[in-house]
């Protein structure tokens, strides 16, 4: 018994520990993969962009670029996505500022969770948005099916219908 026990914690270990280390690894050297995020200002300091991708420690980012800028009222969002608790972040700094959301170009991802935080959310004709399940390399079905239940609530909660919110969320 101690030896299947051995033998089936190492199964677990290898495919589920080491893949989420490696990719918590990728998230604290700075998700090069994502690509180089660009914060500016816009219409005279009313309006803020971030396009890009959302990695690791953007909100505090984000966040500090705002205290500097007292009048802005929207945030521009053109994003593949990202970490998902950034994008949770900057939903929650959104809201709690009463900011509007829109986008021109695309959000996807993660950044269809930071979107969600406008007080009045703007699409462009042309944007695209793009809503998918969960996935982080070695959970296992059932954290991410919970992990997407959650993801349906959160819409709920910011006034997304459920059906639609479902379906989004629970889309490969």
């Amino acid at each position: 018994m101690v030896v299947l026990g051995v033998i089936q914690s190492a199964g677990v270990f290898f495919g589920q520990g080491v893949p989420q280390m490696k990719e918590s690894f990728k998230i604290i050297a700075g998700d090069s993969d994502m690509g180089m995020h660009e914060l500016r200002r816009l219409i005279d300091g009313q309006e803020v962009e971030f396009s890009s991708g959302i990695t690791f420690g953007v909100a505090a980012e984000l966040e500090r670029l705002l205290d500097t800028s007292p009048n802005v009222r929207m945030v521009h969002l053109n994003s593949h996505g990202g970490r998902i608790g950034e994008a949770r972040a900057m939903r929650e700094l959104f809201r709690e500022r009463d900011f509007n959301t829109f986008s021109a170009t695309e959000y996807l991802s993660a950044c269809t969770v930071a979107f969600l935080g406008g007080q009045r959310r703007f699409l462009d004709s042309d944007a695209r948005l793009g809503f998918h399940a969960a996935d982080f390399p070695g959970s296992s079905d059932h954290d991410l099916r919970a992990a997407n239940q959650e993801f349906v609530e959160e819409a709920v909660a910011y006034g997304v219908d459920r059906r639609f919110a479902t379906r989004a969320y629970f889309t490969q």
